[in-house]
């Protein structure tokens, strides 16, 4: 009986160190966070320079779909070693114009882009990929 006793003594210990040794680990994970997000008109224009956006929130959700789903044939860069290009972000930083960012796994990508909508058809009328 007594064996018992010390058997489930020290699972109850090893119990309650794992659970306080996962709980140190998540504590350290919260405080290594990512920067906050800085909207890419702040980084690239001064204040005087700012456009106010005269695009509807719809009207950027269809362009940020359009571009999601067609980046790979919209970027002059080809994928490599059988990448597929995936949107990682894309901000909006004037009416109908943007920057965003891609990549396939391999390289890493960002350009500037420029579009109208009419009757629901998005059109890309820029694509330039900035240089690194």
């Amino acid at each position: 009986m007594n064996k018992k006793i010390q058997i489930a003594v020290v699972v109850g210990i090893l119990i309650v160190a794992s659970f306080f040794y996962m709980w140190r680990i998540s504590d350290k994970r919260q405080d290594v966070s990512m920067p906050p997000r800085v909207p890419v008109e702040t980084i690239d224009k001064k204040p005087s320079e700012k456009q106010p956006a005269t695009v509807s929130a719809q009207d950027e959700r269809l362009a940020e779909s359009y571009i999601k789903a067609n980046i790979s044939t919209l970027s002059p860069e080809k994928e490599v070693l059988g990448g597929k290009y995936f949107v990682t972000d894309i901000a909006f930083t004037a009416a109908n114009k943007g920057v965003v960012k891609y990549e396939d796994g391999h390289n890493a990508h960002e350009a500037e882009f420029e579009y109208s909508i009419e009757a629901g058809v998005v059109k890309i009328t820029k694509f330039d990929v900035l240089k690194q």
